[in-house]
């Protein structure tokens, strides 16, 4: 990055940054790789890269979850969306709105994780995303669980174990085994709960 091409265009560049930024923020050095996403996103924003400066916001929002500021993480991801928005790029539109209905779960402001989900698994739906459709099946019952709409979840962590299943993905099958057979046990169904774990 420091020594720069000018043969190479601008998008090159953009996606340096993201993936030096990613690197170095996964290794704890959180000021430095937020150094580096600031330069992407003026780079972006110069070049009017609407879907590099997107990406890069929801970089900076993952950071801040893993530093620990939930806060500013909203605040990111909400600006992300709005970008995504505008590009009207729909995959990063669900993909934000999945990381939002996550986040707003572990608030515990469930209609509202509820709402963002139910949009991104639409647009999943619509691209026959397969991973982005099975992750939002198994966010969603959690939600539902943390509802108190017991029959709901469950019927929805069954949806996202025949989603892992179909593609044969054994750690997601686990976490499905797993929520199912806690779920399972939280309603004194021990006899259905043990035959899940035990598959787990």
């Amino acid at each position: 990055i420091q020594k720069k091409d000018d043969s190479l265009n601008t998008d090159y560049y953009i996606k340096a940054y993201q993936w030096l930024g990613r690197f170095v923020f996964l290794n704890g050095n959180y000021d430095e790789a937020a150094n580096i996403f600031e330069e992407g996103l003026k780079l972006a924003r110069k070049s009017n890269d609407l879907i590099g400066e997107a990406s890069i916001l929801y970089n900076l929002a993952l950071m801040n979850n893993i530093s620990g500021n939930l806060k500013y993480e909203v605040e990111l991801l909400h600006q992300s969306l709005s970008v995504y928005r505008e590009a009207n790029y729909k995959l990063g539109i669900a993909e934000v709105l999945q990381e939002l209905g996550q986040v707003y779960y572990f608030k515990g402001s469930y209609d509202t994780a509820e709402k963002c989900l139910n949009e991104s698994l639409e647009i999943y739906k619509e691209y026959n995303d397969r991973y982005g459709i099975l992750r939002s099946y198994g966010k969603m019952g959690l939600i539902l669980r943390g509802k108190g709409e017991f029959l709901q979840a469950m019927e929805m962590f069954h949806k996202y174990l025949l989603a892992c299943e179909e593609i044969d993905d054994r750690v997601e099958i686990v976490f499905a085994l797993i929520n199912i057979a806690e779920l399972a046990r939280s309603q004194n169904d021990y006899i259905v709960a043990e035959g899940y774990y035990l598959r787990a």
